[in-house]
């Protein structure tokens, strides 16, 4: 039966996390697929999502909504993709590609860009001159971008049919490292078992059968037989098998018998065709009834703007959840924020314990060469693609985002740890000060100029999509907790609640009060920006005088949506206190939904020092993930970036006829 139409969007963003849950789970253990049952079981849950239902013919296939069908599609692309794949591989796209093989190998002007099935950016260069490389044979660069993955490179070549299997493995290792470490496997143990015929075939099952009569030798095959014999025994003893006559045969004579002594080989591959066009073709998409579908597109690259475009639109869409946490050391009476953020300028004067939790729980990065989120919309996603070079090993360094940050991810979620320090306030001021003299309205520091302003636009809303976390998606109810665990933490509640008084449009949101038996509960709509601090306390009294207001301007990812609205972020502290040698104590104070308290770690909790990195990992990836269920209309990121690359295709395409199409792929 139908929902009602007022619980549709909240019963679709429960399938969307319900999907999302699953993906969680398989990509924790991948094992469990290799149970059949629960194989079969994931594969008609997809079938569920993608269709509508199970074994439908192709007309009556139609997914609930396109929130259910896109979240079906990606765990699709998990199980098949990331699926048991650890680190996240760099990107390799085409200015990574020029650094590693020069100039005389790869032309930037011409790789050739396709859209294919409306979702996928390819970007196709030949590569058959670069004999290290291609070994001979016609060999491209493909380039995919997809909704899922960031740009990576594959070497594709076309080879003959025949080919040992000492030659398979050998090319595999060599392209290895264009491949993202993804290997092809020719272990024995899956060569095909072929098919042998049962004796029980060669029984008689009709009467014809027995009238056949059995073989009975004739005076030819006595001949034949008697020739044989002959030749064998005249062999035994030393003698040669040519007859008289085979010394008049031509073909046993030189230069024939050695021509016809050789083994039969394929012919070797062309090096004067288009590898390019050729592998479109094996792919199906040139053809007349693929470019009228819109299966493929061409897109225009000679425009100056095209690589910028390509970076600010597609390659800063990100493909994973992306959260930042900041953390704070407060000493012993510190109440000024100036103060706390000092002591992030000499982590190695903070204690031990607060050092080993930011060495486990991420790597260093330095953020201007990062090519992944660092927090900070203004940084994040590098187009620095030089090779690494080997760097002197820095005894320590700042971690406040400004130049280093840390930085950790997994299948689903991106996760970068910062300390603020005062200098990101400075510089935050001087970004203010430029942006005054300039018409841009808002408060970062964005690039501007006259011949890409259409780009920034396009920047700016990629920003607005995936930094402001969309205003009508975050308008949910809320709940300030904190009452449950002792008077500390009731004291620190009420000194935060003034902090959401706010909506999102900055009046006043309308509170909704629940009046229960112990305790009266507030919920407030959500803000569409959400903090989380870590906040690491010498003493525990300490955490009622926090400066948190004080932080937001240090603390802020440069999202345009910052820039647009006065409300109050949504606030998050998780307060770290040590009570003993080796265990410390966990107070949370925040704005949760009706959905709930995030885990494992809870208000008021005592964990081992050895356990809180992974413990507080795994609460910020379960504050960060709530928002499939939270928010109504809540979107995957992987639709955000299908989108961005849709809006970058339309603005780049080639709109000729297929004749014109296929004159263009001729003309290369």
């Amino acid at each position: 039966m139908k929902p009602p139409p007022l619980h549709s969007k909240d019963l679709h963003s429960s399938v969307v996390a319900a999907y999302f849950s699953l993906s969680v789970w398989l990509c924790a253990a991948p094992t469990l697929l290799e149970t059949e049952s629960c194989l079969t079981t994931v594969a008609e849950t997809i079938e569920l999502g993608l269709t509508g239902g199970k074994n439908l013919p192709p007309m009556e296939r139609k997914a609930a909504s396109k929130r259910v069908d896109d979240a079906a599609e990606s765990l699709l692309y998990m199980i098949f993709s990331a699926l048991g794949h650890g680190r996240q591989d760099d990107i390799m796209d085409e200015k990574r590609l020029l650094h590693k093989f020069g100039n005389q190998a790869i032309d930037i002007t011409k790789f050739r860009h396709f859209l294919v099935r409306q979702q996928t950016l390819i970007s196709i260069h030949e590569a058959t001159k670069l004999s290290t490389i291609s070994k001979g044979f016609p060999s491209v660069f493909l380039v995919i971008r997809t909704p899922y993955h960031t740009a990576y490179t594959l070497l594709v070549q076309l080879q003959s049919w025949v080919a040992t299997d000492t030659d398979t493995v050998s090319n595999d290792k060599e392209s290895g490292y264009l491949q993202n470490g993804l290997k092809i496997s020719t272990d024995s143990k899956n060569a095909v078992k072929f098919f042998h015929i049962p004796s029980e075939f060669e029984k008689s099952y009709c009467k014809l059968d027995s009238v056949i009569p059995p073989l009975q030798p004739t005076p030819d095959t006595d001949r034949v037989i008697a020739e044989l014999t002959d030749i064998r025994k005249r062999m035994s003893q030393g003698e040669s098998c040519l007859r008289s006559s085979d010394d008049r045969n031509v073909w046993l004579r030189e230069p024939f018998s050695k021509e016809l002594s050789k083994l039969a080989e394929p012919t070797g591959p062309s090096t004067n065709c288009s590898a390019s066009r050729v592998l479109l073709y094996d792919l199906g998409l040139i053809s007349e009834e693929s470019y009228e579908s819109g299966d493929i597109l061409l897109l225009d690259s000679s425009n100056l703007d095209f690589y910028h475009d390509l970076h600010h639109m597609v390659d800063r869409s990100p493909t994973k959840l992306l959260q930042t946490v900041r953390l704070f050391y407060v000493r012993d009476g510190q109440r000024s924020a100036v103060d706390i953020l000092a002591n992030a300028m000499n982590l190695q004067n903070t204690s031990n314990l607060f050092c080993s939790l930011l060495a486990e729980l991420g790597e260093g990065v330095e953020v201007e060469t990062h090519p992944h989120w660092t927090g900070d919309w203004t940084t994040a996603f590098s187009a620095e693609r030089k090779l690494e070079e080997a760097k002197e090993n820095l005894d320590n360094y700042i971690i406040d985002g400004f130049t280093h940050c840390l930085w950790w991810t997994d299948p689903h979620i991106e996760i970068a740890f910062t300390t603020p320090t005062e200098r990101i306030r400075k510089q935050q001021e001087s970004a203010t000060k430029c942006n005054e003299l300039t018409t841009c309205g808002t408060n970062i520091s964005v690039i501007s100029s006259d011949e890409h302003s259409d780009s920034d636009h396009a920047a700016r809303m990629l920003q607005r999509d995936f930094g402001g976390r969309i205003l009508s998606d975050e308008r949910s109810a809320g709940q300030t907790s904190g009452n449950s665990s002792g008077r500390s933490n009731k004291l620190l509640a009420e000194t935060l609640l003034p902090l959401h008084k706010k909506s999102c449009s900055g009046v006043d949101s309308g509170t909704e009060a629940k009046e229960d038996d112990s305790e009266r509960i507030t919920f407030v709509k959500r803000s569409f920006d959400q903090r989380v601090y870590v906040i690491f306390l010498e003493r525990i009294e300490d955490m009622h005088y926090f400066p948190c207001e004080e932080m937001f301007p240090v603390t802020k990812d440069n999202s345009l949506c910052n820039g647009d609205n006065n409300a109050k972020p949504d606030l998050i502290m998780i307060f770290v206190s040590e009570v003993e040698n080796e265990l410390v104590r966990i107070n949370i104070i925040g704005d949760w939904t009706k959905c709930g308290l995030p885990g494992p770690l809870v208000d008021g909790c005592l964990v081992s020092s050895s356990a809180l990195p992974i413990l507080l990992k795994h609460t910020v990836i379960s504050i960060a993930r709530r928002r499939t269920v939270e928010l109504e209309n809540y979107q995957l990121v992987a639709s955000k970036r299908r989108r961005a690359i849709q809006e970058f295709s339309r603005k780049y395409a080639v709109k000729k006829s297929y004749c014109d199409f296929v004159e263009l792929l001729l003309k290369e």
